[in-house]
């Protein structure tokens, strides 16, 4: 940026200009994803990285000896006349739109299996085929069969997938090709089948609550105490009353 910068302050007032050495930076992270098979159908998240700049640019007093005369430069309008600068003048800021190519070029993140994104895309909490093994307030961590890695997800990245919804939502905003959705969407269908057991109608109709969340924990052994169930916001009573419901269910179920 300093160097752009230099390069439109004309040579012969560069001593009068006072070239910023610190910048005002904000970088903004866009999201881009492709299609890769690491055991299962997974995207490969990356980052391309933009940045706004800005630093003030200011006129500054100075002095030169021509023929054994001394001069004060630059001289400035005041209500008397012109009058040598005798003092730092502020002349305004410099902005400055960094693109990826300016900084650095695609940053790779991490791949994510299919099964977690389609569940994150539709808002779940528990994708069905994934057992969540750590959750806190900022990360949950998923663990996928097949998949040699637990996957920390940043709830930030899941409000996002939530927000926009599907894989065609994805290629319109422009986080993923026409042809890597193609792919993707022919690796979802499939995604149900290599993740485990397909969801029976009971499951299913459960899914986008946390009611319906707590009863696949239920599945999964947990109590309303555990930690997994806390997490899912709901209130100690509710969790309670949500188990005693599971228990007549899986009574009812079993008889």
């Amino acid at each position: 940026m300093k160097n752009r910068l230099g390069r439109l302050i004309p040579q012969d007032l560069r001593q009068c200009i006072s070239v910023p050495s610190r910048y005002f930076r904000l970088y903004i992270p866009l999201p881009t994803t492709g299609y890769t098979f690491d055991g299962v159908p997974c995207l490969a998240f990356s980052f391309d990285i933009f940045a706004a700049a800005y630093a003030e640019v200011w006129l500054k007093p100075s002095r030169k000896t021509i023929d054994g005369l001394e001069f004060s430069f630059p001289s400035i309008r005041t209500k008397t006349g012109l009058s040598p600068l005798e003092s730092p003048k502020l002349l305004g800021l410099y902005y400055c739109i960094l693109e990826p190519k300016n900084l650095r070029n695609r940053i790779p993140w991490k791949s994510i299996p299919l099964v977690i994104v389609k569940g994150l895309l539709q808002g779940e909490i528990m994708p069905e085929g994934t057992t969540v093994s750590a959750a806190s307030m900022g990360v949950t961590t998923y663990r996928v069969q097949g998949f040699d890695k637990e996957v920390d997800v940043p709830d930030q990245l899941a409000d996002y997938l939530r927000s926009i919804g599907s894989i065609d939502e994805m290629i319109a905003v422009g986080i993923m090709a026409e042809k890597v959705g193609k792919i993707v969407k022919a690796a979802l269908a499939h995604v149900p089948a290599e993740s485990g057991a397909p969801p029976s109608r009971e499951h299913a109709a459960r899914r986008g609550s946390k009611k319906e969340a707590a009863f696949r924990l239920f599945d999964q052994g947990r109590r309303p105490s555990d930690p997994e169930v806390r997490t899912l916001g709901i209130k100690p009573s509710s969790a309670y009353r949500y188990f005693q419901e599971w228990k007549k269910e899986r009574s009812h179920t079993s008889s």
